[in-house]
């Protein structure tokens, strides 16, 4: 979701953009997700080859979320943590309507979004770095 998105979904498909690796090795990515206000992960997932991830789990109403990625290559070379990208699940307004959102999508049109071309700009960065 777009950073600050409202989402009107138990299981929000997480976007992010994916990277490349300088020597041309096989890379996989790691994802957390917290609650806002916390340290410690609720999700943590790793191994993973594509570019989305939906949790397995339901996320709580009225509740704020956190989530960060980065990208891991076939030797175990990791680059830094993406800064986090924050959202918020809101399943109703109270009556039959899902809540408002300009995007007019529930929030999850992450590919077009701020937050995403900033993961994918700060993971390329780190990437590079991590690779010199």
């Amino acid at each position: 979701p777009t950073a600050g998105a409202v989402v009107a979904e138990k299981r929000p498909a997480l976007t992010f953009a994916g990277v490349t690796d300088a020597d041309g090795d096989a890379l996989t990515y790691e994802l957390q997700l917290f609650l806002s206000d916390g340290d410690t992960p609720i999700i943590d997932v790793g191994n993973l080859t594509t570019t989305t991830y939906t949790p397995q789990q339901d996320l709580v109403d009225l509740t704020s979320y956190a989530w960060h990625v980065r990208a891991r290559d076939e030797h175990g070379l990791a680059s830094e943590w993406s800064a986090k990208g924050m959202f918020n699940i809101k399943l109703s307004d109270g009556g039959d309507n899902p809540p408002d959102n300009d995007e007019g999508n529930g929030g999850c049109n992450q590919m077009g979004s701020p937050a995403v071309w900033m993961i994918m700009g700060l993971l390329a960065t780190l990437w590079m770095r991590r690779k010199r």
